[in-house]
C-alpha cells in the first residue's frame, strides 16, 4: 500500500467533542475508556459515519487506508484511528443510529466526507479498484491537484486527493482557481480604448468653468485602468482606478483626491454605449448621499463624464459635467 499522507477532515456525517460533558452514549464511553488505559490523549473531534455492517467496515478502513482498530463492539459499533483522528463506525444497532423524535432514521450515505491526502491518486485507484472496491467518480483534475470519491461498504464517501506539484493543502485549489479567473478579457480592453492625455473642461451646474489635464494608463498587469488628474491651477489633483471583475460581471472603480480623506467607491456597468456606475459621497453637511457616474466615449478623442445627486427634493439631476479632448 501506497504511503497516505495524514488524513485532513474537513466535514462530517456527526461530530463528538473531546470532553464528553454531554451523557455518553455506551459506545463512546467504550472506546474513550479504550483510550485513557492505553494512555493516549483524547482526539478533539471524532467523525460518526453510519454503517451497515460493522465488521466490513472495521476492515475496509484498517486493511485498505492505513486506519488502526480502536474499539470493536460488533456488531453494534466500532472506532478506528489514523493520526490522532478517531473514526467511529455506528451500525443498526448503535445508540448513534436510534430514530430522530420526527421519525427520520440515521442512514449512510451523503456527500460530507473525510479528505485523505496521498502521494500517488493513480496508484491508489489502481489498487483499491483490484481489490474491488467502487468509486463514484473517475479522477478529476483542477489547478491544486487531482481527486476522487470512494465509497466504503455501507456508502459513505471518501475522498482521495493528491496535491498538484508544489501545493500541499487543498485550499490552495480554491485559492489558485480564483487567482486564475483574473484575466483580461474584452471588457477590460474596452478600459484600455480611453488610454492617452486628455485636456479636460469641467462644468458644475454653480460656479465658475475650469480646465485641467486627465492621464489615463492601463497598469498592474492591465487589469486596472490608473485616472491622474491636475488642474491648470495646480490647486486640485485626483486619481481613479477602474477594473473589469469577471467573477461578479461589473465594473469598479474608486476615487480619491487632494480636497477629501474619503474614498469614493462606485461600481456598475455599460447600459449602450454609456458606462453607468453609481456610489456613496460625503456631501458638505456631512451626510452620505447616493451619485450616479456616466462615463460616454462619444468617438476615440472625445469622452463625456457627467455626476448626478439628488437636489432638494430628492429628484435627480446633473450637478457637473467633465468633457475630455484627447491630446495625444
Amino acid at each position: 500500500m501506497n504511503k497516505l499522507i495524514p488524513p485532513v477532515m474537513l466535514l462530517c456525517l456527526g461530530i463528538s467533542a473531546g470532553g464528553y460533558n454531554e451523557v455518553e452514549s455506551d459506545d463512546t464511553k467504550a472506546s474513550k475508556d479504550t483510550i485513557q488505559k492505553e494512555g493516549r490523549p483524547m482526539s478533539t473531534v471524532s467523525i460518526r459515519y453510519m454503517i451497515d455492517d460493522v465488521p466490513t467496515a472495521i476492515k475496509f478502513y484498517t486493511t485498505q487506508l492505513g486506519f488502526a482498530l480502536d474499539h470493536d463492539a460488533s456488531p453494534a459499533f466500532a472506532s478506528v484511528t489514523r493520526n490522532g483522528v478517531r473514526l467511529l463506525l455506528s451500525g443498526k444497532t448503535s445508540s448513534g443510529r436510534r430514530e430522530m423524535p420526527d421519525g427520520r432514521q440515521p442512514v449512510p450515505g451523503g456527500w460530507n466526507r473525510i479528505h485523505i491526502q496521498v502521494d500517488d491518486l493513480e496508484a491508489e485507484v489502481k489498487r483499491l479498484r483490484e481489490a474491488g472496491l467502487k468509486f463514484r467518480n473517475d479522477i478529476i483534475t483542477g489547478p491544486g491537484g487531482s481527486q476522487i470519491l470512494l465509497d466504503d461498504p455501507s456508502g459513505n464517501p471518501v475522498e482521495l486527493f493528491q496535491p498538484r506539484t508544489g501545493a500541499d493543502d487543498p485550499d490552495k485549489e480554491r485559492a489558485h482557481d480564483k487567482f486564475e479567473a483574473v484575466k483580461r478579457s474584452p471588457e477590460h480592453a474596452k478600459l484600455k480604448e480611453m488610454e492617452g492625455t486628455w485636456k479636460a473642461t469641467v462644468k458644475p451646474t454653480s460656479g465658475p468653468k475650469s480646465k485641467g489635464t486627465m492621464s489615463m494608463k492601463m497598469d498592474l498587469g492591465d487589469l486596472w485602468l490608473v485616472w491622474d488628474f491636475k488642474s491648470e491651477k495646480g490647486d486640485f489633483s485626483g486619481r481613479r482606478l477602474d477594473t473589469y471583475d469577471p467573477q461578479s460581471k461589473k465594473y469598479y472603480a474608486v476615487w480619491i483626491d487632494s480636497m477629501s480623506t474619503t474614498p469614493l467607491q462606485m461600481s456598475g456597468n455599460y447600459e449602450g454605449n454609456q458606462m453607468v456606475m453609481v456610489g456613496e459621497s460625503r456631501g458638505a453637511d456631512g451626510e452620505i448621499q447616493r451619485m450616479k457616474f456616466v462615463t460616454e466615449m462619444k468617438d476615440k478623442n472625445n469622452i463625456d463624464f457627467t455626476i448626478y445627486a439628488p437636489g432638494p427634493d430628492g429628484k435627480e439631476s446633473a450637478i457637473m459635467s467633465i468633457m475630455y479632448e484627447r491630446a495625444k
